[in-house]
Protein backbone atom coordinates (compact mmCIF):
# COMPACT_ATOMS: atom_id res chain seq x y z
CA UNK A 1 0.00 0.00 0.00
CA UNK A 2 1.57 3.55 -1.34
CA UNK A 3 2.32 6.21 1.30
CA UNK A 4 -0.67 8.14 0.03
CA UNK A 5 -3.51 5.18 0.20
CA UNK A 6 -2.63 5.16 3.78
CA UNK A 7 -3.02 9.17 4.53
CA UNK A 8 -6.29 8.58 2.74
CA UNK A 9 -7.93 5.79 4.49
CA UNK A 10 -6.27 7.39 7.68
CA UNK A 11 -8.48 10.36 6.78
CA UNK A 12 -11.73 8.43 6.28
CA UNK A 13 -11.21 6.42 9.09
CA UNK A 14 -10.64 8.69 11.64
CA UNK A 15 -13.95 10.14 12.26
CA UNK A 16 -15.02 6.86 13.06
CA UNK A 17 -12.52 6.21 14.96
CA UNK A 18 -13.79 9.33 16.98
CA UNK A 19 -17.35 8.30 16.77
CA UNK A 20 -15.91 4.49 18.55
CA UNK A 21 -14.63 6.64 21.08
CA UNK A 22 -18.00 8.51 21.97
CA UNK A 23 -19.85 4.96 22.13
CA UNK A 24 -17.27 3.48 24.41
CA UNK A 25 -17.32 6.73 26.38
CA UNK A 26 -21.37 7.08 26.39
CA UNK A 27 -21.37 2.78 27.24
CA UNK A 28 -18.96 3.29 30.57
CA UNK A 29 -20.72 6.32 31.94
CA UNK A 30 -24.35 5.48 31.31
CA UNK A 31 -23.64 2.10 32.72
CA UNK A 32 -25.23 0.80 36.65
CA UNK A 33 -22.44 -0.87 36.45
CA UNK A 34 -19.38 1.10 35.27
CA UNK A 35 -20.91 4.46 36.44
CA UNK A 36 -19.89 6.68 39.24
CA UNK A 37 -20.93 9.42 41.11
CA UNK A 38 -22.81 12.12 39.28
CA UNK A 39 -23.28 9.71 36.39
CA UNK A 40 -24.31 6.94 38.49
CA UNK A 41 -27.05 9.22 39.61
CA UNK A 42 -28.46 10.01 36.47
CA UNK A 43 -28.65 6.14 36.17
CA UNK A 44 -30.87 6.16 39.10
CA UNK A 45 -32.69 8.69 37.53
CA UNK A 46 -34.07 6.78 34.59
CA UNK A 47 -35.55 4.63 36.88
CA UNK A 48 -36.17 6.59 39.63
CA UNK A 49 -33.99 5.77 42.71
CA UNK A 50 -32.94 8.71 44.45
CA UNK A 51 -29.89 8.20 45.92
CA UNK A 52 -31.25 10.14 49.10
CA UNK A 53 -28.00 9.62 51.81
CA UNK A 54 -26.51 6.53 50.47
CA UNK A 55 -23.08 7.75 50.53
CA UNK A 56 -20.92 5.07 48.63
CA UNK A 57 -21.75 3.90 44.47
CA UNK A 58 -21.48 0.34 45.45
CA UNK A 59 -24.77 0.61 47.67
CA UNK A 60 -26.31 3.18 44.91
CA UNK A 61 -25.48 0.35 42.68
CA UNK A 62 -27.56 -2.20 44.00
CA UNK A 63 -30.70 0.17 44.72
CA UNK A 64 -30.67 1.10 41.44
CA UNK A 65 -30.87 -2.44 40.15
CA UNK A 66 -33.19 -3.64 42.79
CA UNK A 67 -35.63 -0.60 41.79
CA UNK A 68 -35.10 -1.85 38.17
CA UNK A 69 -36.41 -5.58 39.27
CA UNK A 70 -39.04 -4.01 41.36
CA UNK A 71 -40.20 -2.11 37.76
CA UNK A 72 -40.36 -5.39 36.01
CA UNK A 73 -41.91 -7.41 39.34
CA UNK A 74 -44.91 -9.55 38.75
CA UNK A 75 -45.41 -9.61 42.41
CA UNK A 76 -44.30 -13.56 43.03
CA UNK A 77 -42.26 -15.13 45.22
CA UNK A 78 -39.03 -15.23 43.22
CA UNK A 79 -39.12 -11.65 42.41
CA UNK A 80 -39.49 -10.87 45.93
CA UNK A 81 -36.17 -12.86 46.19
CA UNK A 82 -34.42 -11.33 43.50
CA UNK A 83 -35.42 -7.36 45.21
CA UNK A 84 -33.97 -8.41 48.38
CA UNK A 85 -30.89 -10.38 46.94
CA UNK A 86 -29.82 -7.09 44.95
CA UNK A 87 -30.49 -4.81 47.72
CA UNK A 88 -28.59 -6.33 50.42
CA UNK A 89 -25.53 -7.80 48.20
CA UNK A 90 -24.93 -10.35 50.91
CA UNK A 91 -24.63 -13.89 48.87
CA UNK A 92 -24.51 -15.94 52.02
CA UNK A 93 -27.78 -14.62 53.19
CA UNK A 94 -30.65 -16.57 53.69
CA UNK A 95 -34.22 -14.98 52.00
CA UNK A 96 -37.24 -17.06 52.85
CA UNK A 97 -40.50 -15.94 51.21
CA UNK A 98 -44.04 -17.78 52.76
CA UNK A 99 -47.55 -16.71 51.99
CA UNK A 100 -49.24 -17.78 55.11
CA UNK A 101 -52.40 -16.27 54.13
CA UNK A 102 -54.43 -14.60 51.68
CA UNK A 103 -52.70 -11.72 50.18
CA UNK A 104 -50.04 -12.15 52.72
CA UNK A 105 -46.31 -12.73 51.86
CA UNK A 106 -43.95 -12.81 54.90
CA UNK A 107 -39.97 -12.34 54.10
CA UNK A 108 -37.74 -13.38 56.03
CA UNK A 109 -33.94 -12.64 55.69
CA UNK A 110 -31.42 -15.05 57.76
CA UNK A 111 -27.28 -15.41 58.62
CA UNK A 112 -26.91 -11.97 58.09
CA UNK A 113 -27.17 -8.48 60.07
CA UNK A 114 -29.12 -5.58 58.84
CA UNK A 115 -28.97 -1.88 59.73
CA UNK A 116 -32.22 -0.32 60.43
CA UNK A 117 -31.68 2.12 56.75
CA UNK A 118 -31.04 -1.17 54.83
CA UNK A 119 -34.65 -2.67 56.10
CA UNK A 120 -36.32 0.43 55.93
CA UNK A 121 -35.13 0.42 51.93
CA UNK A 122 -35.74 -3.11 51.79
CA UNK A 123 -39.21 -2.88 53.09
CA UNK A 124 -39.77 0.12 50.79
CA UNK A 125 -38.62 -1.61 47.58
CA UNK A 126 -40.37 -4.68 48.34
CA UNK A 127 -43.71 -3.49 49.30
CA UNK A 128 -43.50 -1.58 45.53
CA UNK A 129 -42.61 -5.18 44.18
CA UNK A 130 -45.80 -7.24 45.77
CA UNK A 131 -49.45 -6.42 44.16
CA UNK A 132 -51.38 -3.88 45.62
CA UNK A 133 -53.33 -4.79 48.89
CA UNK A 134 -51.09 -7.90 49.59
CA UNK A 135 -49.98 -7.21 53.37
CA UNK A 136 -45.69 -7.65 53.61
CA UNK A 137 -44.21 -8.66 56.61
CA UNK A 138 -40.43 -8.67 56.95
CA UNK A 139 -37.93 -10.33 59.64
CA UNK A 140 -34.40 -9.41 59.67
CA UNK A 141 -31.94 -9.15 62.29
CA UNK A 142 -30.21 -6.52 63.64
CA UNK A 143 -27.65 -8.48 65.40
CA UNK A 144 -25.10 -11.50 64.67
CA UNK A 145 -27.27 -14.34 64.11
CA UNK A 146 -25.16 -16.17 66.71
CA UNK A 147 -25.93 -13.78 69.30
CA UNK A 148 -29.86 -14.69 68.81
CA UNK A 149 -30.39 -16.55 72.09
CA UNK A 150 -31.86 -19.70 70.14
CA UNK A 151 -32.66 -23.31 72.13
CA UNK A 152 -31.55 -25.67 68.98
CA UNK A 153 -28.15 -23.75 68.04
CA UNK A 154 -27.63 -21.50 70.62
CA UNK A 155 -26.37 -19.46 72.82
CA UNK A 156 -29.22 -21.08 74.81
CA UNK A 157 -29.44 -22.56 78.32
CA UNK A 158 -26.28 -24.22 77.93
CA UNK A 159 -24.26 -21.50 77.41
CA UNK A 160 -23.45 -18.38 79.61
CA UNK A 161 -25.13 -17.75 82.52
CA UNK A 162 -27.42 -20.32 82.52
CA UNK A 163 -24.99 -23.19 81.84
CA UNK A 164 -24.46 -25.38 84.77
CA UNK A 165 -27.24 -23.62 86.60
CA UNK A 166 -29.10 -27.18 87.31
CA UNK A 167 -26.23 -27.87 89.47
CA UNK A 168 -27.30 -26.16 92.23
CA UNK A 169 -29.98 -28.74 93.64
Amino acid sequence: MSNANERLLAILVSPFQKLQAVINDFRTKRSVRTSVGQQLEIVGSYVKQARGAIADDDTYRRYIQARAAVDRSSGVPEDLIRVAQLVLGDGTAVIKVASPGIATFTVDVTSTTIDQATADALLDLLGQAVSGGVRLELTYALVAPTAVFRYDTGPGYDVGHYAGAGDNT
